[in-house]
């Protein structure tokens, strides 16, 4: 399965990193038709320092001429104006479950496609990426996670291991680096599998799951999730290949691991510094600038 398109999701904290995320990509890969899904839900009430809020009416255009000039075929999907997602409530999550729950829609927003490769909207790309599942090892989660995944698969909680005592891929089901090959017909078959065994529509079945766990400070594993389904359920054997977590923790380190490195991390872009973006050929105008410079992730 070959990807027909780069589809990434952004928000306005992302709004310059989503630039890199594109241009570091296409720095290691063949061109590919770009799309850039855009959580625009709340662009008039943005965090801002303290306890402001930033408005911010001209984003979608600033995304359109941004991502647009980097050379690549670009277009825009708009998350608030898109009445593909069932019941449209999908806006209705925080931003962080939200942008989880576009994931696992992804398909609705991008009807004309079979497959595509999704990267979220703030890694840098250092390397050509594997055409395996990438995974790495993680300690800590919250029990909560293994409940959930579980429970929505009706698979046996044995079988979901957070550990990093991991012996052989077949002990593997967590899969958390946020970019790689997608599929239409395994998001479309995930959903339905749900909610025939849980008779009830998937993204409502997840408002119950975050109101019985006091809403923002439920999570899940979208990743997790889609790798379960399709190695416990589909019985697929999918390859996978280990990729370290990386993190941006402050300013960008001069060498990493392969074959990414993740800027979640950081509190805000303005860390990054204007001169980094400007440095990879992302045009940062003063407007924008000041903008970012106000915005708290």
């Amino acid at each position: 399965m070959q990807p027909q398109a780069f589809v990434t999701l952004t928000y306005p904290p992302h709004f310059l990193s989503t630039a890199t995320t594109i241009k570091s990509y296409f720095d290691h890969h063949p061109k590919l038709p770009v799309v850039v899904i855009v959580d625009d839900t709340n662009i008039t009430r943005i965090p801002g320092c303290v306890t402001e809020f930033v408005e911010w009416s001209d984003y979608i255009k600033d995304c359109e001429d941004l991502y647009g000039s980097l050379n690549q075929t670009c277009r825009i999907v708009r998350l608030s104006q898109t009445d593909l997602i069932p019941s449209k409530n999908i806006t209705l999550f925080p931003s962080w479950l939200r942008q989880q729950m576009v994931k696992l829609y992804m398909d609705h927003l991008l009807p004309d496609l079979e497959s595509w490769f999704f990267s979220d909207g703030d890694m840098f790309f250092f390397d050509t990426t594997p055409a395996a599942t990438p995974y790495s090892y993680v300690t800590g989660y919250d029990p909560a996670w293994i409940s959930y995944v579980a429970d929505t698969l009706k698979i046996d909680p044995a079988v979901v291991k957070h550990t990093s005592a991991v012996q052989t891929q077949d002990d593997i089901t967590v899969s958390n680096p946020p970019w790689r090959l997608m599929s239409a017909a395994v998001l479309k078959g995930l959903r339905t599998y749900v909610e025939q065994i849980h008779s009830v529509e998937f993204i409502q079945y997840h408002f119950n799951y975050a109101k019985s766990h006091n809403g923002v400070h439920c999570t899940w594993s979208e990743w997790e999730l889609i790798e379960l389904y399709q190695s416990r359920v589909l019985n697929q054997s999918t390859q996978l290949e280990f990729c370290p977590p990386m993190q941006f923790r402050q300013q960008p380190p001069e060498k990493c691991l392969p074959f990414t490195i993740s800027m979640c991390n950081l509190p805000a872009e303005q860390n990054m510094g204007r001169d980094w973006f400007e440095s990879l050929g992302v045009p940062v105008s003063d407007q924008h600038w000041q903008k970012i410079c106000k915005i708290k992730k």
